[in-house]
């Protein structure tokens, strides 16, 4: 689903760049990530580079309503599909591709979620989010975590409490542990370790 919302909104607004550019050149994260993976077990972050560039793929051999309408035929064997569809996507997307490094950095590094988890100590980090253009960029955000706090207050705490269960969810627990996820937050002080 990643895949398909990204291509929708790409074909919206860089139809012509898109076809004009060869598929390493546009789609160069997923180039990138087919260097050396392919499309099984891609993690969440890379889903919409990855997916959007096999909608792609696809939508250029069928055709983007025929390949709506053949969809459920496609998920009902994904896997088998998937790995079908693997060895000709990894071939359209060789070629040249550009340098990624800043990109794959912001991915492995989750920035997002780590503005989001520690903006009530770092006020700030989300809007140096999208100024982020060159490896200095990102050296600056992280120079920011590593300084000094903003004192701590009891407003300050419940905000940190509030986003205490975040990294819980995020690497996706089995449902036992999600139900213990559930539970109200502890106390400022009184966190749980989680086990595993």
């Amino acid at each position: 689903m990643e895949g398909l919302s990204t291509y929708i909104l790409l074909t919206l607004f860089q139809r012509v760049e898109m076809s004009r550019r060869p598929p390493s050149e546009f789609h160069a994260m997923a180039a990138y990530w087919a260097r050396e993976r392919g499309l099984r077990q891609v993690p969440e972050a890379w889903a919409y580079f990855v997916g959007a560039s096999l909608v792609d793929f696809l939508a250029r051999q069928y055709g983007l309503p025929r390949l709506l309408r053949l969809l459920p035929e496609f998920i009902a064997n994904w896997e088998e599909n998937l790995e079908a569809w693997e060895p000709e996507w990894k071939a359209w997307l060789a070629g040249d591709v550009p340098d990624v490094s800043l990109g794959v950095a912001l991915l492995e590094q989750d920035l997002p979620l780590c503005a989001n988890l520690l903006t009530p100590v770092f006020p700030g980090l989300r809007e140096l989010l999208p100024r982020i253009f060159t490896p200095h960029d990102l050296a600056r955000f992280w120079q920011r975590v590593e300084g000094p706090p903003e004192p701590a207050t009891p407003e300050l705490w419940e905000a940190m409490r509030r986003r205490e269960r975040t990294p819980v969810f995020v690497h996706g627990l089995g449902d036992e542990r999600r139900k213990e996820a559930r539970q109200p937050p502890s106390p400022p002080g009184q966190f749980k370790r989680a086990q595993g």
